[in-house]
Order: structure tokens, then sequence, then C-alpha cells
């Protein structure tokens, strides 16, 4: 950590750790002549090295602004199950095909966040704000193209099997801030008891 007059910054470091799982299914119906169906479950889980900075802004004895930015690369595994049924109800058919496939993979994420704190005497604090998460390289988002393969009469595929999940939002976060709070400290010590 590094205290200044307006506030703190600090570098910091680690390990992370995500594990993602999405489950999707597609039905394209073609007046009840024909259903084709694909339930697919594509999981992804990895670990690798995080590095991340934050910084806070005083604005007063009991307000922050707070921003914080990390990023990591994780080496892991991504696996797809994908089960695709045609059914034809008139003539009574129906055709089902089970796949599988999935292998290591170096995916990256990064997070970034930026909020307002309100800390209280006792230690706790009370944040709203704003926040970003992006992976990259952990979702299959593969997909048949029903619409094509139907009139081509052959199957059309399209996505990629290392496709991103984004999330972002406003969030409110309440925690206790272990060791008090110091209204008549800066830097540092700001979050310390006397």
């Amino acid at each position: 950590n590094k205290s200044f007059g307006w506030g703190e910054a600090r570098v910091f470091g680690g390990l992370r750790f995500a594990m993602l799982n999405v489950d999707t299914e597609t039905t394209f119906n073609t007046l009840d002549l024909a259903t084709f169906r694909t339930d697919r479950d594509s999981s992804y889980w990895g670990i690798g090295p995080t590095i991340g900075t934050q910084f806070k802004y005083l604005l007063g004895r009991r307000w922050v602004v707070g921003a914080m930015v990390q990023g990591a690369i994780l080496f892991g595994d991504r696996k797809t199950k994908e089960n695709t049924t045609l059914s034809v109800p008139p003539i009574g058919f129906s055709y089902t095909e089970s796949t599988q496939n999935g292998g290591m993979r170096t995916a990256f994420s990064l997070d970034a966040e930026v909020s307002l704190t309100y800390q209280t005497l006792g230690g706790m604090y009370f944040a709203i704000g704003y926040g970003f998460q992006g992976l990259w390289g952990v979702n299959d988002t593969r997909y048949v193209d029903t619409v094509a393969s139907f009139s081509s009469g052959s199957l059309v595929t399209g996505g990629t099997s290392g496709g991103s999940v984004l999330n972002h939002g406003p969030f409110v976060r309440v925690g206790l801030l272990f060791g008090g709070y110091s209204p008549r400290k800066r830097g540092a010590d700001y979050y310390k008891n006397d």
C-alpha cells in the first residue's frame, strides 16, 4: 500500500480460480412438422496468476471513492456435452445424437469496478458501485443454424469453441473492516483504530 494525502493506492497479486457452467437449450419448430432441439452443457474451470491495482480517494472523514481493476491468465479445462434431437411427429420419426468434446484451455479474465463507500465508526461499510467482469475463451458458443441446415439439407454451424462471457451492472456491498475506522487518520492508517 502507498499512502498519499488524498487516499491510497495499492498493487496486488495472487492466484485466481474461476468456474463457469452454461446450460443452453435451442428449439426450432416448423409448423409442428419437424422439431430440432439442442441441449448443451458447457463448463470451464481454470486457475492462474492475477495482478491488479486499487485506488481509494477520500472525500471526507467517512466517504471514499474507489476504483479497482485486475486481470488474470487462467489455465484449465473446458468440456461440452451436447444432445441433438430431430423429430418428425407426423411420421413418428425421432433421432438423437450425443457429442462430447473438450480439453485444456487458456483463458483470460478482467474485472473492474468503481464505487462510493460510506464507513461507520464501528468498521462497517456500505458501498454502491458499478462492476464489470469478463472471461474470454471459456464458453462453447457453437450452434447449429437450423434454418440454414433445413433449407440446404446439410448441417450448417456457427459460433466458436472459445466464446466470451461478460457480466456488468450495479452492485450494493455491505462489509466489516476488522480493526475499525478512525476519522482522524489519513492514508494507510485510515482504516485502523487509534
